[in-house]
């Protein structure tokens, strides 16, 4: 359950990380570059909980990494404006990364410890988002006038 906690809340923090970019007036590139920093947190995290040591490559790949990401960042920042809009949209493009990154080790401590493997996690995790999204997707359909197809769609694509 912790990690379709973590799953949802990586899901929610790229909807409002995407929301306050829009009004921020940040290219959305931002955002979806920012989304490249997981594997750098899960490399820290690795290394805290399980004892895993990078290797040189891996510690050049992640300095290109944030040195990349960084730029990108700072070029297209709505005009140079830093305000409460911009400041949200790299909050939570940034805090979606960490929680799938906290997820992801959640899964491999799950494995280590008690043998359960990652595609019986995976499944677990994504059959009980799709309970706890359904009820969203049955709100939108109320309120958005989606049709019955569009809905049907949306619903099966949450269970497969």
């Amino acid at each position: 359950m912790i990690r379709t906690i973590l799953n949802c809340g990586f899901q929610i923090g790229i909807i409002i990380a995407f929301q306050y970019a829009g009004k921020a007036h940040i290219n959305p590139g931002v955002i979806t570059a920012m989304f490249a920093t997981y594997c750098i947190f899960t490399a820290v995290i690795f290394r805290f909980l399980f004892g895993e040591k990078l290797n040189l490559q891996f510690v050049v790949g992640i300095l290109f990494m944030l040195g990349c990401v960084s730029l990108i960042s700072l070029q297209n920042l709505g005009g140079g404006q830093i305000n409460t809009d911009a400041i949200f949209a790299l909050t939570f493009g940034i805090l979606a990364p960490f929680l799938i990154s906290l997820a992801i080790s959640v899964s491999k401590y799950c494995f280590l410890n008690y043998g359960y493997r990652s595609l019986d996690f995976t499944v677990d995790t994504f059959l009980c988002m799709s309970i706890l999204e359904l009820p969203f997707c049955i709100y939108y359909w109320i309120s958005t006038g989606y049709t019955f197809h569009e809905v049907l769609f949306a619903c099966l694509a949450c269970f497969f």
